[in-house]
């Protein structure tokens, strides 16, 4: 059975319970989950996970999680996965992770046991303020604004038809707490309690722009509390871009610097650390026939692969092309060079996969001698494929030659046609 999971597709998802971690990601975690537990940041802390689109955010975010589950009992944290996409509107956000939060609050209650009873009282005092909070909340409804700076992160407010409500009612019935009062209860409840909660928001970059500004309010504001520290995962670029159009700003990044108090930085694996993956797992799906395809294999992962493996998506997705193909297409006797050039190629360059598949065609046609090419022919096809990557791509004379010499392997290999090339 071991045996079948080479071939299983792997898809777009984090390391989970037993996934091996391929880039030493698990060393960097273990610092993060201590500095999560110690003194430091009893006041509550954002922490924000950056790092570019497949870079491994999520993975190291399994780990961070992974490792704090490891620590001892009483350092243990409580940690709260809260995924934003998955709710809607503002009070759905609200309701939903207070809601999680209070259930989380019993749970520490039901496991100091008897032997604490101190931290049992404390445990009750901070579910019951948490949720007269909330209760403060629903009463306000919609009416919650967010006050302060213009950029609209501040402290919460009472306003229009709730402050104007709140004053008829105290002609009847004694008015409740304000909404500051309850938050400085539960904010007092929450640090004699002294019990940490660390809660994870993963792709915040992926939300649409208002619901941006909506987590980051939340976070900033209205459960900006002591002994509680978020984790958000984001490309900055991508996030100060929604930033911007959901408020209507320039400085994104300024706005972001004013919520998120400390960054991690997803480690950058070193191209050759790809690249030997990519060359462990494949060992595990196919095998070249002989030593020529097993040296064109090599040159193809060395140069083509460090060109196009850049993230450990692009790896996990280069691998995955394979597995799906390898089984149809290896009693074909396809050469494994041509299929993983190939397919590095699709991935993470389309355009330069499109002209290899009219290049292809076009080397079958004059192969078979129905077809010629003028020279102006052939200076317009150049222009095309030059017009398929960045400047200076092929500066690299070594790269220029291995990428002439793999193309040559195409015209006269037995990868020739053009639909063969289609159906990779």
């Amino acid at each position: 059975m071991a045996g079948d999971q080479n071939y299983s597709i792997k898809g777009d998802r984090p390391l989970d319970s037993g996934d091996e971690d391929k880039l030493g990601f698990r060393e960097v975690a273990e610092r993060i989950a201590t500095s999560l537990v110690d003194r430091a940041s009893e006041d509550g802390l954002v922490i924000g996970i950056e790092g570019a689109w497949g870079s491994g955010k999520s993975s190291l975010l399994f780990l961070i999680g992974d490792e704090l589950r490891k620590l001892p009992k009483h350092q243990r944290p409580i940690i709260i996965d809260f995924r934003p996409w998955l709710i809607g509107d503002r009070d759905a956000l609200i309701t939903s992770l207070f809601s999680e939060l209070s259930r989380q609050l019993d749970q520490v209650g039901l496991n100091a046991g008897d032997a604490t009873r101190i931290s049992v009282t404390k445990a009750k005092e901070a579910g019951e303020a948490l949720r007269s909070f909330m209760n403060g909340l629903s009463r306000a409804g919609g009416v919650i604004e967010f006050a302060g700076e213009a950029s609209g992160i501040g402290l919460l407010k009472l306003a229009g038809k709730g402050a104007k409500a709140a004053g008829d009612a105290a002609g009847k019935k004694p008015a409740p707490p304000p909404l500051s009062e309850l938050k400085d209860n539960l904010i007092k409840s929450l640090r004699d309690l002294g019990h940490r909660f660390v809660i994870t928001i993963d792709d915040v970059d992926r939300l649409e722009p208002a619901e941006v500004i909506e987590i980051l309010r939340l976070v900033r504001s209205v459960v900006d509390l002591p002994n509680v520290i978020y984790l958000l995962c984001y490309d900055s670029d991508t996030l100060a871009h929604s930033i911007e159009r959901a408020a209507g700003i320039k400085g994104g990044h300024s706005y972001l610097g004013k919520i998120v108090q400390l960054t991690v930085m997803v480690p950058r694996p070193e191209p050759l650390q790809l690249r030997q993956w990519f060359s462990d797992e494949l060992r595990l799906i196919a095998s070249a026939k002989d030593e020529d395809e097993l040296s064109r294999l090599k040159l193809v992962i060395d140069y083509e692969g460090g060109r196009q493996l850049r993230t450990p998506r692009s790896v996990v997705r280069a691998l995955d092309a394979v597995r799906f193909l390898w089984a149809s297409l290896h009693e074909a006797k396809v050469d494994l060079a041509d299929l993983v050039w190939l397919q590095l190629i699709k991935d993470g360059n389309p355009a330069l996969y499109r002209w290899i598949e009219e290049y292809c065609g076009t080397a079958a046609a004059l192969s078979l001698g129905i077809a010629r090419v003028e020279d102006a022919e052939k200076a317009g096809e150049l222009g095309r494929l030059l017009a398929t990557v960045d400047d200076g791509h092929f500066d690299d004379f070594t790269y220029r030659h291995y990428f002439a010499k793999a193309a040559s392997w195409r015209r006269a290999g037995p990868f020739p046609k053009r639909e063969q090339v289609r159906h990779i």
